[in-house]
């Protein structure tokens, strides 16, 4: 313990400690393979359309005002197109889980950009890293991110020093759950259930820049309408909102379990192709984005809760409770949900030390 104590005590240390972050974000990088995409998207660029087994869907020209744009969301939907047009049933089944269990991780940012601590840190631009996200790739970038978050952003025991630091801007609070369901559920369920194919095709576009809108709202709406009203309340807080985002995971997660008709594993995990070809291609890229970007993201949420442990907020029995419960909601809801109580237990013992109270080793 006290040789971990010492490294958490330092960003030095903090940044040693995260170090595997940064390899699993190179890892995913290389992994990506985009020398493949440069060969295999371009022609069917070129040719104007997606060739499907129930007849070519045209590939759209652009959908936003700006040139710029569409130019660089273009390959994206098509790089898509084998998951949300059904051409290939387990990278559907496979992107619709992923997509919608990006829903906590786009909370868990954002909520820790509203933390007062935070300011002028890496975790303060959750809107530019989830924008980002969507050219680059998440599993390149939230792995980057939670290594300058552990790294950067004040630890358990600055934070239980200074109260402020650990406050949430609840202004920013109360729009959340109406953005996410309007631009990320909403758009999400278009482009995996519609009948035409071309309105999915047309959603994968529009859901593209959705973590940009969803910031630039929640922004606007945070300072031109008064939230005294939601003050307190439960209804509109941190709380419920992580519970209905919670949920919606848990109900898609069992729906791949249950009706996919493909295990868990072959649904999640890579399998290696010799051989150049596009929708096998596409699905690797796509299950090693959701592998590689949950499984930073839950290292650093398993990382927070150790270092709340190393601060004196809990002891050791307590810590092992709640990475127990940890694992048992992801086993029930999977990856996001995972996290998202993992951060959720953190934020609940957050105060404990500013309180006087230490817990025994």
């Amino acid at each position: 313990m006290g040789t971990l104590t010492l490294l958490l005590s330092s960003r030095l240390g903090r940044g040693v400690l995260a170090l595997p972050l940064l390899y699993l974000s190179y890892f995913c990088n290389k992994r990506f393979d985009r020398d493949t995409f440069v060969e295999l998207v371009p022609p069917i660029l070129e040719k104007g359309f997606i060739p499907h087994p129930s007849g070519p869907v045209p590939v759209l020209e652009g959908v936003f005002p700006w040139k710029p744009a569409n130019d660089l969301f273009r390959p994206i939907s098509v790089i898509f197109a084998p998951s949300t047009l059904s051409i290939d049933p387990l990278a559907w089944h496979q992107m619709l889980f992923f997509l919608v269990d990006l829903g906590p991780v786009y909370l868990v940012l954002l909520l820790e950009s509203f933390r007062d601590g935070n300011a002028y840190t890496a975790a303060y631009l959750a809107t530019a890293w989830n924008f980002a996200a969507q050219i680059l790739g998440l599993g390149v970038l939230a792995p980057l991110y939670c290594w300058l978050h552990f790294t950067f952003s004040p630890s358990t025991s600055i934070l239980a020093l200074d109260p402020r630091k650990r406050l949430l801007k609840e202004e920013y609070i109360p729009f959340l759950l109406p953005l996410l369901v309007a631009l990320h559920y909403a758009w999400v369920y278009h482009m995996f259930f519609p009948h035409s194919l071309d309105q999915r095709h047309y959603y994968t576009w529009l859901w593209q820049p959705a973590p940009l809108w969803i910031g630039l709202a929640n922004t606007v709406l945070a300072k031109t309408i008064p939230t005294g009203w939601a003050k307190g309340s439960k209804l509109v807080g941190k709380g419920a909102l992580s519970l209905v985002v919670a949920g919606i995971s848990m109900v898609v997660w069992w729906y791949v379990i249950l009706h996919s008709g493909f295990s868990l594993w072959e649904v999640f995990v890579p399998v290696t192709m010799a051989k150049r070809e596009f929708v096998m291609s596409t699905r690797g890229l796509l299950q090693y984005d959701l592998l590689c970007s949950f499984g930073g993201l839950l290292v650093w949420s398993l990382g927070l809760m150790v270092d709340v442990w190393a601060a004196g907020a809990v002891g050791l029995g307590e810590l092992i409770g709640g990475l127990a419960v940890v694992a048992l909601a992801g086993v029930m809801g999977g990856p996001g949900v995972a996290m998202l109580d993992a951060w959720w237990w953190r934020e609940k013992r957050l105060g404990r030390l500013a309180g006087g109270e230490q817990k025994g080793m």
